[in-house]
């Protein structure tokens, strides 16, 4: 019986060359697939990772830097190290959608139509992106989620390379139990595409709650202002420091009357206080009013943001 000798036939290198070996990660450790990655400055010396995000790549003596590129994360170009092994890691890019206005009517962005146009690699949604902010808008109204959110609030997403769009957590369990309810029935994307393979791409919005300013029917206190202006009176001390000083004028507090009537986001408007004391007090006594009568717009109250002048006078 004759025994041969395994032998591995290695490409030959020429002199001041070097293939580096590495890997493309995302910041949670995970390989990014399908990546390339090309020598800084000669954009035909390329290569392509694989599914597991691993890559081999023949630098010259002078191509020392290489440029890493992948939809749905940040461009990375980075000098190599000493050693010929190196771990790239790629920070994630959420590209921007239009707002998510929390009231109705949706109305069309001709920018969210030119995304589908002009990048023809990124994830698409079936009817476009305009039909998923739509249908986005009218689940999230729907199941009531403009109750919960006060304030503009970031939703990133991720379509994965099947098409299965997550919601990433925004930290309000109540919140993101509806976001997860409305977005589990929505048909699968498009999922882009990086050198002919589908990937992961990342998406990010905005939940905005309407505030109004003008509406049909203006919030106002139940019995009128002159009441209200009364209640104020009664309930307003003034401040000792500000008496010293003899500090008097005007406060301007802004406040949100809420579709229950409550008020909420109290404060005075920047540049419009007085000091003294008397910014901290106009707050205190409007924070204590009782219920309002809330705007109405077509017909159903709405959140309406007001602003009142608060006089002092020591007299």
């Amino acid at each position: 019986m004759f025994l041969l000798s395994s032998i591995c036939l290695a490409p030959e290198i020429a002199s001041g060359q070097r293939v580096i070996t590495g890997r493309v990660v995302d910041a949670d450790q995970n390989p990014i697939p399908y990546v390339t990655l090309r020598a800084t400055g000669n954009p035909g010396n390329k290569t392509v990772a694989n599914v597991k995000g691993f890559f081999s790549i023949e630098l010259g003596p002078s191509e020392t830097s290489l440029e890493a590129e992948c939809i749905g994360f940040e461009p990375s170009s980075f000098d190599l190290p000493e050693s010929d092994s190196v771990i790239v890691t790629l920070k994630a890019i959420y590209i921007p959608l239009s707002k998510v206005w929390l009231f109705l009517p949706v109305f069309r962005s001709s920018r969210m139509d030119s995304l589908d146009i002009l990048y023809p690699e990124f994830a698409k949604f079936p009817g476009g992106f305009n039909h998923f902010t739509l249908r986005l808008t009218t689940g999230l109204i729907k199941n009531k989620v403009d109750l919960l959110i006060k304030e503009p609030t970031t939703l990133n997403f991720a379509v994965d390379k099947s098409g299965i769009l997550q919601a990433l957590p925004i930290g309000s369990a109540a919140i993101d139990s509806i976001i997860k309810k409305v977005v589990e029935p929505f048909p699968r994307w498009q999922p882009a595409t990086q050198n002919g393979f589908p990937t992961a791409q990342y998406f990010t919005t905005t939940l905005a709650p309407e505030i109004f300013t003008v509406v049909e029917i203006s919030a106002h206190p139940k019995g009128g202002m002159a009441k209200f202006y009364k209640f104020l009176a009664k309930n307003i001390k003034y401040p000792e420091n500000a008496r010293k000083l003899k500090i008097e004028g005007q406060v301007f507090v802004t406040f949100i009357v809420e579709k229950d009537g409550s008020l909420t986001e109290v404060k005075v408007i920047e540049g419009r206080g007085i000091g003294g004391g008397c910014d901290e007090e106009a707050v205190r006594v409007v924070s204590l009013s009782p219920k309002w009568t809330p705007g109405t717009q077509r017909g159903k109250p709405v959140r309406q943001r007001l602003t009142l002048p608060i006089k002092f006078s020591p007299g």
